[in-house]
């Protein structure tokens, strides 16, 4: 280690810019370099250009170059997984015309005749139940009894309800013509045979789960969940589960982001707290190839101690970008190691979870083959009014709030990206211009939804 005591600024070679150094930098990430090559490597650092949230945000997608394999599970275990195949009806649904009341199956030519002051009395000829299978021909001058979901005999075209008629015996007398489709929906109302009912990168919920059991489909082709890795750095953290010093702070990135995973259908596996350690760090990254992605948080800013960046350019990573024009979240670095993702996320709890919902979040969407990618984003009313610095697109926490189906977001006050507390109280992003220096209550504004995600 090799302190600067002295050195606080330094010139950029045309003259134009003045940085200013820590005088208590040190060399420890540079271990062998001469003081200039240091400097040198600062100033590289400090004016590597950052790029812009959709330039970065395409790199990200396009490096999806495949998507991930797949897996059939049994339907019980399908809830929450990508369809990778398209679903077609194997035959009509409803299978058959079906009555949607309880009453008496009739043929409206019987009732020609019917008045309120003239009811019409039919035999009763027969009962239908749900499930029955054999059915006789309904003849004219009768009805059959039928109950809700059973089949509509050949011969009849109506069903009167059982509250618009009075039985006596073995004859029923028909008080009031049918309703609205005649109580009956015809065979293939729903869904025709052949018919694309489920398109593949469909989430399955319970809706979708209702309908594949319904067409007999008890085993369905899904995405694999993506396996991804988390990883702390710094010195300063430490393990919930230990005893904390008073110079330290407990890991927050670790458990925040194993519940993004989780929300986003991926099987996380968080590792732990790796020091500010360049070697530690290379030596992990060398056991984590059987993981689809990795988050690092930490370590990727340009501070003496901030060496995630060059650890992971030492294990092969192939660099996309490092440093986004963006506000929380600006110093992202993402790199690929042949088809694995490599996401160094800044230390700071807001920043590297805004990260996530931006980058992380699209890139095992479009992964694991879903058809809508990335959070949902919508317009909301501006609740109240805010005021910015002009400089990187933000994106505010706030909350949304409905108010009798108007769709408002209220923006919160405390936006360092220190303050953590505001993540708790948000369910979205709103988006910001970095041109922008104000916003009035009234205007209409992007926002990102993350109720999927709490």
């Amino acid at each position: 280690m090799y302190p600067i005591n002295n050195l606080q600024t330094a010139v950029d070679l045309s003259g134009n810019k003045t940085y200013f150094l820590d005088p208590c930098s040190s060399f420890s990430n540079v271990r062998n370099d001469s003081k200039e090559t240091f400097i040198k490597h600062k100033l590289e650092q400090i004016q590597e250009t950052m790029i812009s949230f959709s330039a970065a945000l395409n790199i990200c997608l396009k490096e999806v170059n495949e998507l991930i394999h797949t897996e059939d599970v049994p339907l019980d275990q399908a809830l929450g997984r990508v369809l990778r195949e398209d679903i077609y009806s194997p035959f009509d649904l409803p299978p058959f015309s079906k009555s949607v009341m309880d009453g008496y199956a009739v043929n409206k030519q019987d009732l020609a005749n019917l008045s309120d002051q003239h009811p019409v009395n039919l035999k009763i000829c027969g009962h239908i139940r749900a499930g029955s299978s054999v059915i006789e021909s309904l003849k004219h001058g009768c009805a059959m009894r039928i109950m809700t979901g059973a089949p509509i005999p050949p011969g009849a075209d109506a069903v009167i309800k059982i509250e618009d008629t009075v039985s006596n015996g073995d004859h029923v007398q028909i008080l009031r013509k049918t309703g609205e489709n005649d109580f009956i929906i015809p065979k293939g109302q729903d869904i025709q045979q052949g018919q694309c009912v489920i398109s593949k990168g469909t989430v399955s919920g319970p809706a979708e789960l209702g309908m594949l059991s319904g067409l007999g489909q008890m085993q369905v082709s899904v995405s694999q969940i993506p396996k991804v890795a988390i990883i702390s750095t710094g010195d300063e953290l430490v393990s919930s589960k230990d005893k904390r010093e008073p110079h330290q702070i407990y890991d927050i990135n670790g458990y925040a982001l194993l519940g993004m995973l989780q929300k986003s259908g991926a099987l996380p596996k968080y590792l732990g707290i790796i020091k500010d350690n360049e070697h530690d760090l290379i030596q992990a990254m060398r056991l984590l190839d059987n993981y689809h992605i990795v988050l690092i948080s930490g370590g990727v800013s340009i501070g003496d101690y901030d060496m995630v960046q060059e650890a992971l350019l030492t294990t092969g990573i192939r660099k996309l970008f490092w440093k986004v024009r963006i506000k929380p979240g600006k110093p992202i670095f993402v790199g690929k190691r042949n088809e694995q993702f490599i996401f160094g996320l800044p230390g700071n709890p807001v920043s590297s979870l805004v990260n996530f919902i931006l980058f992380v979040r699209p890139v095992i969407d479009k992964l694991i083959g879903k058809k809508n990618i990335g959070i949902p984003t919508g317009q909301a009313t501006l609740l109240n009014d805010v005021y910015l610095s002009p400089g990187r697109r933000k994106f505010l926490r706030g909350s949304l709030q409905v108010d009798d189906g108007n769709v408002g977001v209220y923006i919160h006050e405390l936006q360092q990206s220190g303050i953590y507390s505001t993540m708790l109280q948000s369910n979205a992003l709103v988006e910001v211009p970095g041109s922008i220096q104000s916003l009035q209550a009234g205007k209409k504004v992007k926002i990102y939804d993350l109720t999927s995600l709490l």
